[in-house]
Parts: C-alpha cells; sequence; structure tokens
C-alpha cells in the first residue's frame, strides 16, 4: 500500500505541476488518472534498477549527453547542407558495433543516430546497422554517441 500511495503522490505531482494553474475540475480528472496510473506503475517505480534515475552522476552523464547530442545536430545539419549543395552523397549501409548490452542502451544509440541528419538506424540486433549518406571509409559513426551514452545506461 505504501508503494502505491507514494506512486501516486509522484504521479500527481508531476501532473500538477504540467498542469498549473489547477481548477477544482482539473484536480478531480488529476486524482482519478493519477490512482489509474499509480495502479499499473507502482511496481516499476520501485523496482530494484529505478533508484538509479536519483543518482546525480547519472543527472551529469545525462547533461553531458545532451550537450555532445546537440553539437551533433549542429555539425550534421551543416554537413548534409553541405553535401545536398556539392552532390557529394555516398549512401551506404554501416554495421556499427554496439558496446551496449542491454535494450536502453541501444535504443538510446539508436535513437540519437535515427535523429541525426544524413543517417537511419535500419535494423538493430547484437549490431547497430545504419543508413549513412555520407559514407567515408574511416569514419566511425555511433562513437561518440555510445560514448557519452554510457554515462546513462552503465
Amino acid at each position: 500500500m505504501m508503494k502505491f500511495f507514494a506512486s501516486f503522490l509522484l504521479v500527481f505531482a508531476a501532473w500538477a505541476v504540467l498542469t498549473l494553474p489547477l481548477d477544482v475540475q482539473e484536480c478531480i480528472v488529476g486524482i482519478v488518472v493519477s490512482l489509474f496510473v499509480a495502479g499499473f506503475s507502482r511496481s516499476y517505480f520501485f523496482r530494484r534498477g529505478a533508484r538509479k534515475v536519483f543518482n546525480p552522476l547519472r543527472w551529469a552523464g545525462f547533461l553531458i549527453y545532451v550537450c555532445v547530442f546537440v553539437w551533433m545536430e549542429i555539425v550534421s545539419h551543416l554537413d548534409v547542407v553541405c553535401r545536398i549543395i556539392t552532390g557529394r552523397i555516398n549512401p551506404a549501409i554501416v554495421r556499427v558495433p554496439a558496446a551496449e548490452k542491454d535494450d536502453v542502451g541501444k535504443t538510446l544509440l539508436s535513437n540519437s543516430i535515427t535523429l541525426t541528419p544524413g543517417t537511419l538506424t535500419v535494423c538493430t540486433n547484437r549490431d547497430i546497422f545504419v543508413h549513412w549518406i555520407g559514407f567515408a571509409e574511416g569514419k566511425k559513426v555511433g562513437r561518440l554517441f555510445e560514448k557519452t551514452g554510457r554515462f546513462l545506461t552503465g
């Protein structure tokens, strides 16, 4: 019962912050929805690995990851614009060896690669297969994301 109550408070607090200013009707709907969500999510919030979210090193790693991702987005946009203007497009499907063992790490890496212009994650098995419009023999796609992503999933 304590897990359910704590989950309810966490969900309702998040909901209340997102819907400010509150009316009576909104509070009633928020309470009903929060009770429903807490019923399903109480086991998720209190499982053993969920405490990793409160680790300050993970938050610092997340900030580093976001900064690297934004920088790579800017560089990739400029690269794609230059490739379009000059016509130097060399498409290829590249295998990216994923050092991440868990599904969350692979998903984070795959989504980061897909969100970067000029790349698209095609398949994720043990390795990640990426369609890349600017293939160059020596370049490593995903290496920078993989290094910074370990802060979040490791």
